[in-house]
């Protein structure tokens, strides 16, 4: 069976969680890892230890504030930033690509408005088709007991590839 492994973590700033970030992928190895919250300039980007681990990685992002990336296994077939609606610019809270012929849209949300009021609340949400091939979903928790760790933590999905390969 095939496997698809999916994960996200809101890192809250991707320079002071590199250590958690890179290790995790090292032992874990997910097809797809979605990052948001990375304040970051895209100039200051750490794309080169993701490259140095094997992973490819896209990335938008302002120092401060926002910013979102995905990193993967293999070279996404497509990428697109923001919604291209013509609203205000997003292009640093969302980014879609395709990646195993599986489409994959990674967005931040803020929930709160500069108060702490906020949720903290993080999801994997997947089609029907999808969601209906799903084998597992894991909280990993240890990403809260490194040191100095984000106010959220990794989370996990794996999917039965099935003979597709998308939804």
């Amino acid at each position: 069976m095939a496997v698809f492994k999916i994960a996200t973590y809101n890192v809250n700033s991707i320079r002071s969680r590199l250590h958690i970030v890179v290790s995790w992928l090292e032992k874990n190895r997910p097809d797809v890892f979605c990052l948001q919250e990375t304040k970051v300039n895209d100039d200051r980007f750490p794309a080169g230890e993701f490259e140095g681990i094997g992973y490819h990685v896209v990335f938008k992002g302002k120092t401060q504030y926002n910013g979102v990336a995905v990193a993967s296994l293999v070279k996404p077939e497509e990428v697109s930033f923001g919604l291209d609606d013509g609203g205000p610019r997003d292009e640093d809270r969302l980014i879609r690509g395709v990646f195993s012929d599986i489409p994959v849209i990674n967005a931040y949300v803020p929930r709160s408005v500069e108060r702490g009021l906020g949720w903290r609340v993080d999801h994997i949400l997947a089609t029907s088709p999808l969601a209906d091939r799903s084998l597992n979903c894991i909280i990993v928790m240890d990403a809260r007991r490194a040191e100095k760790p984000s106010d959220h933590t990794i989370l996990v999905a794996e999917f039965d590839k099935g003979e597709e390969g998308n939804e």
